[in-house]
């Protein structure tokens, strides 16, 4: 399940990227995960690090143990100081520092896959 996850980042990484990526890539690292109450979605703050120039952090959205997933957020840098937080079984609130501009994907606040559906708020702290 975390290798799909990974690979899933991978892709995401491509999409939210406008620079070059690093012929020696390193793994993605996996900061933090929180399931939605109902165990039917896994949030995830992942890190991608391609060199100094590019490095970014990202919210990953998994459903129904894979089935599909989907990029929520974007930040540029590592230690982002992203938070996630369920307020429901669909709304997932990701935490982030005054000041910080992170990027929802291109899908905006409603990440869907296939009947599921989750919002996702962004929250300054």
């Amino acid at each position: 399940m975390r290798a799909r996850l990974l690979a899933r980042a991978l892709i995401l990484l491509i999409a939210f990227s406008c620079s070059e990526q690093s012929s020696d890539p390193r793994e993605p690292h996996e900061v933090s995960r929180a399931a939605s109450p109902a165990g039917w979605c896994v949030a995830s703050i992942v890190e991608f690090d391609h060199g100094p120039d590019n490095q970014n952090t990202q919210v990953l959205l998994s459903f129904d143990d894979d089935r599909c997933g989907a990029g929520a957020v974007a930040t540029d840098g590592l230690n982002a100081g992203l938070e996630l937080r369920w307020l429901d079984d669909t709304t997932l609130e990701v935490r982030h520092p005054k000041g910080s501009t992170p990027r929802r994907n291109p899908s905006g606040e409603i990440i869907q896959c296939l009947d599921r559906k989750v919002r996702v708020v962004l929250a300054s702290r």
